[in-house]
């Protein structure tokens, strides 16, 4: 798939599409089930950049075969229309309630772990927020089928969408108060979850991430990401810590 710049191309258009790619990079680093990056190219064009990447519904088993994976965006597995406003623990009970029972799991047999489930995607979207990918609805997240097990596909149309000239906002979002003017309560999140996962598991997890977040200026900065979207004030790379301590992700030791 080839990706160019949104809007009219302009300067912080192209910015965005740069750092995206950058931040595929980073998230693999992080440990994170992203597109490849092995064969992904940044292309500079005369005008423009183009991002080059590997699909990832299929693979090759040899040179002859090839697997395809099943892949569903959430909005068409929840049967939402595009641009509906989602909340975040609806939806995640709506799905598992889903998939739990689907003939593919109690006919077929596949494994859909519930609380790994809840786990991703509740720190995938601390990863949307420090990140600035407000760009967060329903066709941005889907769901993958492979030989054995229904899980979360990898990380896909993830870039620094706060940045664009449009105003992009979150269309997925934590019922209040759980989010509210941009601050959120993740202990209170993972206490509105703890039936699907202990809230202290899932506040682990969200620590393990925020670890991994402190640094991450300097590494986008060491990556190559535009200078325009690491100083961009909406984003706010300067102040990760804090906010994450602010949210209850975060004590410094």
């Amino acid at each position: 798939m080839v990706k160019f710049p949104r809007g009219n191309r302009s300067e912080v258009d192209c910015n965005i599409l740069r750092a995206e790619f950058h931040f595929y990079h980073e998230l693999a680093a992080m440990g994170f089930d992203t597109i490849p990056t092995q064969h992904m190219r940044l292309e500079e064009g005369l005008n423009y950049p183009s991002l080059w990447l590997p699909r990832f519904d299929i693979c090759f088993a040899d040179d002859s075969h090839i697997k395809r994976f099943g892949m569903e965006s959430v909005y068409s597995a929840l049967r939402k229309a595009p641009g509906t406003t989602l909340y975040h623990e609806e939806a995640i009970r709506a799905l598992i309630n889903k998939i739990t029972h689907s003939d593919t799991v109690i006919e077929q047999g596949f494994d859909f772990d519930v609380p790994a489930f809840v786990i991703e995607w509740v720190r995938r979207d601390l990863l949307n927020i420090i990140f600035g990918n407000s760009d967060n609805h329903g066709r941005n997240t889907s769901l993958l089928k492979d030989e054995h097990i229904i899980r979360l596909a990898p990380i896909y149309d993830f870039a620094p969408m706060k940045a664009d000239p449009e105003g992009i906002a979150r269309t997925t979002k934590w019922s209040a108060p759980l989010e509210i003017g941009g601050e959120y309560d993740f202990a209170g999140i993972a206490a509105a979850l703890d039936d699907l996962v202990p809230a202290e598991t899932l506040l682990d997890a969200l620590r393990e991430t925020a670890q991994q977040l402190l640094g991450l200026k300097a590494r986008l900065v060491e990556r190559g990401v535009p200078e325009q979207i690491i100083n961009m004030p909406g984003i706010g790379f300067d102040f990760i810590a804090e906010k994450l301590r602010r949210w209850g992700c975060y004590e410094r030791s």
